[in-house]
């Protein structure tokens, strides 16, 4: 059964699933791990996908 709100829903649930994005933090407390260049290496495999990605070291 259909109601007023179903389209307004729908349409929600839609725009919704587009703009999810995600945050992924890579650190560790000691220095000289490898956390930038795991963190380059992760973004361009990302972006391959069709991801977007905005890298902050």
């Amino acid at each position: 059964m259909k109601d007023q709100a179903e389209n307004l829903r729908r349409r929600l649930e839609a725009r919704h699933n587009q703009s999810m994005s995600r945050t992924i933090a890579v650190l560790s407390g000691k220095g000289g791990v490898g956390k930038s260049n795991f963190s380059l290496n992760f973004s361009i495999a990302l972006s391959h996908r069709g991801k977007k990605v905005l890298l902050f070291d």
